[in-house]
Formats: structure tokens, sequence, C-alpha cells
């Protein structure tokens, strides 16, 4: 029988394919299987329209708000700053406004800041728009 199935193959002979059985019986030897027959640990069985999509959950941002009085110098804007969490450092955001020449442009307003921004980025923030008049 196996000299039989030698030959044939040798000579190129071809046999019938599998069947759906004997493909499906090769595939779970090789460890394949239903996508309905696998349960995932640390989860119950749900049909895949209950199961969740994968997508993250969209969370807020939280803000941290500041009111620039108008007038306010830059060590009064640091100081505002600090005492919010916007910045964690008054000298390095006086400093910074001092290199940049922007101190004489700070606006005044409510203003509103997203968590863990850089220095450069707060002044930007609060910096009067050419040819404006900030005041929120």
């Amino acid at each position: 029988m196996v000299i039989a199935s030698l030959l044939m193959m040798t000579l190129g002979m071809k046999s019938s394919p599998p069947s759906q059985a004997e493909v499906e019986a090769l595939a779970r030897g090789y460890g394949m299987v239903y996508e309905d027959e696998v349960l995932v640990f640390g989860e119950t069985a749900k049909p895949r329209e209950e199961m969740p999509t994968g997508e993250p959950e969209q969370l807020e941002t939280p803000v941290i708000q500041v009111s620039i009085p108008k007038g306010s110098s830059a060590s009064k804007i640091s100081e505002l700053l600090l005492e919010k969490g916007v910045i964690s450092d008054k000298m390095e955001f006086k400093d910074r406004v001092y290199e940049r020449n922007v101190s004489s442009k700070l606006g005044a307003g409510v203003f509103q800041f997203a968590p863990n921004l850089t220095v450069d980025e707060v002044i930007n923030k609060l910096l009067i728009p050419e040819g404006g008049d900030k005041v929120d």
C-alpha cells in the first residue's frame, strides 16, 4: 500500500481532493479550532455581538482653569499658574517669558489648560494675538 502511494506520487497521478472531514481532522492535528470553540481566560463566553468592540472609551481630559487679572505682571501670572498646578517652577516660567521677550504680550482673562503642558505651551496660550486685545 505504501509502495503504491509512493509510486502514484512519483508518477504524478492525482488522487481525489480530501473531504471536508479530512481537512478538519488534519487542521485539528495542527491545533487549529473554530473561533466559537475557544474560551478566553478571564472572560465569560459571550456571543460576538455582546463582546466589546475594543475601541477605548473616550476619557475626559481634566481642564485647569486660571483667571488672569488685567495688568498682571509675569511674576503675578507665574504665582497664579503655580497655585493652580499649571506650572511647577515660577522661575522657569518667568525666565522663559523674558527670554522670549513676551512679558508685555501676556493676556488677561480666563484660560483653560490641559495638564502637563510645557512652559512654552503655557506661554503660547497666554499670548495676545497680533493686533488683538485679549480680555475674556
